[in-house]
């Protein structure tokens, strides 16, 4: 099993299921070779663990639950030859952070193993993590005597070693610390009752620094922008026990190293005074984050709530970013295009932090930060306005009940019936509904107004599909969105197709000119392509419309883009000034989007028609 094996294999861990669309996309290859990768995987597995697929969808079937998290915990990556990047990665960081001076380079890549030119590619590709994830370290090469590693900080060694070597070398042969210091840890772990994971990642950073100290790497200047919230007195047993274990006292900037793990998340050990005094540093630099919100979006939201919302996830972020360590991904690739609003509120949100701490932030940082945000948004939603939703006609109480209860089901219990006994008490009202259910022909008053079998109530998920088609049609018709329909040519790529859109809109006036620029900023920071053959651009307006756009772009044949196929582009213009009803607009186009993507009837008919039909043409046959 190679490197690429174990990140395919953590991702089926993470998701329940996925289609083959959403594994090309994921691991940018074709279909034949995740194909491929995936009939590898299963045999490096040998039955312990076996991906299995069921229609177009593929998932994990775990037998042997200890191999599994042997091979999540990192112990099996030793078994890996020099074949695999990763493990040869982890033996030259493993060099160049031991080796006294430069390294001829013809010397390291014998010690790999490996060309002198795959050497250089190696040497390359870790430049590039470290400029990337803003490690304070550099690669040095100088003519006719080779290479060397140089740091700014000792404490960079101990991040390296951990984040590149740890899972693939044992640095100390007492690894698992078989010894009378190392059972003293081992018990001083098991009295704080700390969890599996905790106990291993203290364990492998004791090893790490036991290594440094043996080869007089100390670590003495403080962690640049860490922050301190721990209540070390907690844990005084651990650190007299290491510091016994490696022979001294260990530095403060060394204990703080060895128990990074605790200092990332909430927990027991988590120091009350200390976390005040870093959110007061917090809350500074968010100051800074809604100075650049209010000058690219004005949202409607109570930020002092939102604040509260996320202060905590703020302090923990900083300190795993500065330890490079990453949130598992648990979250879904469509997310920003799920909650918009939020995605561009964590974005500026995390972008600031970055500036001003000069650190990288990774992209499930983000996810998490956008469900915070979203959070705070549904808060603030008001809950006085309710659809109703009428029965015309005899229909027994049970029939009544039930239908209440299956539309308080879809609508999250906002919903209001009300019973008419025949048509003419109907035609009466003045009342608007949503939707009207009768067995029986009705002539109506509002003629937009639609009308729906008693039966279908029993075909949920169409009968939810024509209720967010119908939710659609009110903005549309209250003058909250605008909605056009564009056919595409096939000849045009993605790119040049959503580019053609933008400026169709911004010669219209519809679209700011710097719409284009914003967009294209966009795409290089996140493919804005989802399953199902659905993209979804979209980036604030600020040419003061007072509405979202909404314009579908259908292409005749699918095209590809970044290994994905695209049939439907739904461009998205989010206006800067958004107030409660815009936010609950956007809130039914994203509704409106998902049932496109999860509908085969609605997905086809939309692809069939035609710019001026009534979106109402979507439910026919569905």
């Amino acid at each position: 099993m190679n490197d690429q094996d174990y990140v395919l294999l953590n991702f089926f861990l993470k998701n329940d299921s996925v289609s083959i669309s959403e594994l090309m996309g994921e691991f940018n290859v074709s279909k034949r070779t995740i194909l491929k990768r995936i009939q590898k995987l299963n045999e490096d597995l040998s039955q312990r663990a076996i991906i299995r697929h069921h229609g177009v969808r593929f998932y994990l079937v775990i037998q042997d639950f200890q191999y599994i998290n042997n091979l999540q915990s990192g112990k099996l990556k030793e078994s890996l030859d020099l074949n695999d990047l990763s493990k040869r990665r982890a033996k030259l960081v493993l060099q160049l952070i031991f080796s006294t001076g430069y390294i001829v380079l013809d010397d390291l890549a014998e010690s790999l193993s490996i060309s002198k030119g795959t050497l250089n590619s190696d040497l390359k590709s870790f430049r590039q993590v470290l400029y990337q994830d803003k490690y304070p370290a550099k690669l040095i090469s100088a003519t006719n005597r080779g290479i060397r590693l140089v740091v700014d900080h000792n404490y960079v060694y101990g991040l390296l070693l951990k984040n590149f070597v740890s899972d693939y070398y044992r640095l100390d042969q007492n690894y698992y610390v078989q010894t009378k210091a190392g059972q003293q840890i081992q018990k001083a772990l098991d009295d704080l009752k700390l969890t599996e994971n905790s106990k291993t990642e203290i364990l492998k950073n004791f090893v790490i620094l036991k290594k440094l100290i043996q080869t007089n790497i100390r670590m003495k200047e403080m962690i640049t922008n860490y922050l301190d919230v721990l209540d070390l007195t907690k844990l005084k047993p651990l650190i007299v026990a290491c510091n016994q274990g490696v022979g001294c006292c260990l530095t403060k900037t060394e204990i703080y190293f060895l128990l990074q793990i605790l200092s990332v998340y909430a927990n027991s050990f988590v120091c009350n005074s200390k976390l005040q005094i870093a959110l007061m540093q917090v809350q500074k630099i968010y100051s800074l984050t809604l100075t650049n919100i209010g000058q690219e979006l004005d949202v409607t939201l109570d930020f002092a709530s939102a604040y509260e919302q996320i202060k905590y996830h703020l302090i923990f972020m900083i300190n795993r970013s500065v330890f490079k360590i990453q949130e598992d991904a648990f979250l879904s690739e469509g997310l920003a295009a799920n909650y918009p609003i939020a995605s561009e509120l964590a974005l500026i949100t995390t972008h600031i932090f970055e500036q001003q701490l000069d650190l990288t932030i990774s992209k499930s940082e983000l996810d998490y930060l956008t469900i915070d945000y979203q959070m705070a948004l549904n808060k603030q939603k008001s809950s006085s306005a309710e659809n109703k939703v009428a029965i015309v006609g005899p229909v027994s109480n049970s029939i009544r009940h039930f239908v209440a209860e299956q539309m308080n089901d879809i609508f999250a219990d906002k919903i209001q019936m009300v019973s008419f006994e025949d048509d003419a008490a109907f035609r009466r009202t003045q009342e608007h509904f949503l939707l009207v259910f009768s067995n029986y022909p009705l002539q109506m008053v509002k003629s937009q107004t639609p009308v729906v079998r008693i039966s279908s109530i029993f075909r949920k998920e169409e009968l939810q599909a024509k209720i967010k088609i119908f939710l659609l049609m009110e903005q549309i018709e209250a003058g909250n969105c605008t909605l056009q329909l564009c056919p595409l040519n096939g000849q045009q790529g993605y790119l040049q197709a959503t580019e053609a859109m933008i400026r169709e809109e911004i010669a219209r006036g519809r679209l700011s000119k710097n719409f284009l620029d914003l967009w294209k900023k966009r795409e290089q920071q996140t493919v804005n392509v989802f399953s199902h053959g659905i993209a979804i651009p979209h980036v604030v307006d600020d040419t003061g419309h007072k509405q979202v756009l909404l314009k579908i772009g259908l292409y005749n044949q699918a095209i590809v883009y970044a290994r994905k196929q695209v049939k439907i582009i739904f461009l998205i213009g989010i206006p800067k000034q958004l107030d409660t009803a815009l936010n609950k607009t956007l809130s039914e186009i994203y509704d409106f989007i998902f049932i496109v993507s999860h509908n085969e009837g609605i997905y086809q008919n939309l692809l069939h028609l035609t710019p001026g039909a009534p979106l109402t043409k979507l439910m026919e046959g569905i």
